[in-house]
């Protein structure tokens, strides 16, 4: 009998308690603002900088007695402050070292990024002028630089009061030598004039190269000011302006701009309410472009006419690697030009037309496109309904593309019909390595033909064909079956397929023999305990699979044993995921006290999502080799 056998049904009781993880993750926090706050030269300043953080001060005599002993000692040690811990942490080294004040070197390297921002961030407010500010700086001179140093990427909140703070001018002079992309984020995304806090930095700043301010509520009095600044900016390589309302009149200050730029390389416009006119002002600005790299345009206002202006400076631009017009409304005349244009076009990588309302012959002169197109490797077609009859073009691209490496064809309803026609392309594919057909109302047929084409298809990577519900037990054995003979696949999505416990077990089957599937997605297929039962038992000898989701499967108390023994014996396993299964807080006490026999368990529960009744487990399996298997439920 294993060790397994023999603890499963013991009835231990633990009394850890499920709220270790969170209490130690608070315990954590308060280390850091100790840390931070012990920098200061006297207790009123402790108190200055724990008032800002928050927290209340809660110093002994005894304690500030130890500090004012530490402070005068000539010699410092990496050991912690506390009389009881004899093992040193980054955290206790850094308390240590700004309780002297000077230019000693401090273990910065060791801080997480998490206690930087905290320490710069909230402390003083984004202004040097502060009282706190003024305390932390004075006790470590070189612990401050370093840690400006340390901030390369920054997400900085717009004030509702809308005032331009200190710590904006100290960016646009340069104070923060590394800083090389800057966030903007507002807490109510209304109506938002940002230019006080764009202005001064895309004009004197040259260290910044990527700019992100989506969903900022900027308009067209921004947006033109983001323009004139960025006629003369020779630093900037991306601007994400994308969920904003920058319109026609922003459009076409952001393209007298980029028509002069030398510098820029990614420009995203997404859902920015640009008509035909903004059109017309990108059309010349992306002709004469000679940097413009990567351009999103998605889901804006253009109409047809606006898309002919586009599809023609994309033409005429050798330049651009990626496109997104994704959500804009493409006829057939459009995606003839488009077709003509890809033909012709010598660097084009990715396109994206997802959302288009593409038709039978307008998917027709996009797929003959593809076959002529030599450098195109990524397409997204999704959520375009077309249908089957667009089946035997897109089987015709696969068979002749050389190029083509990702397709998305999710949401096209192209059936068991259109499936059978794709596959015969895919079987003879040499180059696409991930392919989408998920929510396409595939069928057992459909899955018969996927499951023959894996079996000689060489490059294939990734394949997803969630939320096909007919697929079914029988559609489950023939990819499996399929699997069985694949060497190449390492991340299969089967989602809400409909497998049941038949199809687990065929599954379950393929897993013997396959030996390159690292990643496999079973959600919502009510596999129940029995097929939890198979697809656990080889897992026990399986030594590829790190990544397993079961989550919304019919698992029950039931499944746990099983479950535990594939823990037990697996060595490779990294994550496996249970949520939304019948298995209950007593169920992962349980499968925690028999794992414990033989490795190392933590538990870590907490509520998620807030405000609800649901708690989220984590167990954490640590391996003798130094791995860890995360367990979720």
């Amino acid at each position: 009998m294993n060790n397994v056998d023999s603890y499963y049904y013991m009835q231990g009781q633990e009394q850890a308690g499920s709220n270790n993880g969170a209490q130690q993750l608070d315990i954590k926090k308060e280390e850091d603002i100790d840390t931070f706050s012990a920098g200061v030269q006297d207790s009123a300043a402790a108190a200055a900088v724990k008032q800002e953080l928050g927290v209340k001060l809660d110093t002994s005599d005894h304690q500030l007695q130890q500090q004012q002993q530490q402070q005068q000692s000539p010699t410092l040690t990496t050991t912690s402050t506390t009389a009881t811990s004899d093992v040193a942490s980054p955290t206790n080294e850094v308390y240590a070292i700004l309780l002297t004040p000077g230019d000693r070197a401090p273990f910065v390297q060791d801080l997480p990024d998490s206690f930087i921002s905290l320490a710069l961030g909230r402390a003083h407010k984004d202004d040097p002028a502060s009282q706190v500010f003024t305390n932390t700086s004075s006790v470590c001179k070189r612990w401050r630089r370093l840690s400006v140093e340390r901030i390369t990427n920054y997400t900085f909140i717009l004030p509702a009061d809308r005032k331009v703070t200190h710590f904006v001018y100290n960016m646009a002079n340069n104070q923060y030598t590394n800083l090389h992309a800057l966030h903007y984020k507002v807490n109510s995304p209304t109506l938002y004039d940002i230019t006080g806090f764009v202005r001064p930095i895309l004009s004197n700043n040259t260290t910044l190269t990527a700019l992100e301010a989506p969903q900022c509520g900027i308009g067209n009095k921004a947006a033109t000011s983001i323009g004139n600044c960025l006629a003369t900016n020779s630093t900037l390589t991306r601007l994400n302006l994308s969920f904003n309302s920058i319109g026609n009149e922003g459009a076409e200050e952001i393209s007298k701009a980029l028509a002069v730029n030398k510098k820029l390389l990614h420009l995203d416009l997404s859902l920015n309410c640009i008509g035909l006119k903004g059109a017309k002002a990108l059309s010349t600005a992306v002709q004469t472009s000679v940097t413009l790299q990567e351009l999103n345009l998605a889901k804006n206002r253009f109409g047809s006419k606006g898309m002919d202006v586009l599809i023609d400076a994309v033409s005429k631009n050798n330049g651009l690697l990626n496109i997104d017009i994704s959500k804009n409304e493409l006829n057939d005349k459009n995606c003839k030009a488009l077709g003509e244009a890809l033909k012709k076009h010598k660097s084009l990588q990715s396109l994206n037309l997802c959302d288009t309302s593409l038709k039978t012959e307008s998917t027709r002169f996009i797929c003959e496109a593809l076959q002529g197109c030599p450098t195109i490797q990524s397409v997204d077609l999704s959520r375009n309904d077309f249908g089957y009859k667009c089946s035997k073009f897109l089987s015709a691209a696969l068979e002749h593309s050389t190029s083509l490496t990702f397709l998305d064809l999710c949401g096209n309803d192209i059936g068991d019909k259109g499936t059978i026609m794709l596959a015969e392309g895919l079987a003879n594919n040499k180059t696409v390595q991930s392919l989408s057909l998920a929510f396409n109302n595939i069928g057992s047929s459909g899955a018969q033909s996927i499951g023959n084409a894996i079996k000689t298809n060489d490059s294939l990577t990734h394949l997803d064909l969630s939320i096909n519900a007919e697929i079914g037990p029988s559609g489950a054995a023939a990819i499996s079956e399929g699997l069985c003979y694949n060497k190449r696949l390492l991340h299969v999505s089967f989602c809400t397929n409909g497998f049941g416990p038949q199809g687990a077990k065929a599954l379950a089957e393929a897993l013997r023999f396959n030996t390159t599937l690292t990643k496999i997605e079973l959600r919502g297929n009510e596999i129940g305990d029995e097929g939890c039962r198979a697809i656990c038992e080889s897992l026990r000898n399986n030594t590829s699979v790190v990544d397993i989701n079961l989550s919304a499967n019919g698992i029950t108390t039931e499944g746990c044993r099983p479950l535990c023994e594939a823990l037990w014996f697996n060595r490779s396993l990294q994550l496996m995921v249970l949520t939304h299964n019948s298995i209950g807080q007593s169920d992962v006490q349980l499968m925690r006290y028999t794992l414990q026999q033989g490795y190392i368990m933590t538990l870590d529960a907490y509520i998620y999502p807030p405000n609800s009744q649901t708690t989220l487990s984590n167990l954490y399996l640590n391996r003798s080799n130094g791995t860890v298997c995360r367990v979720m439920i």
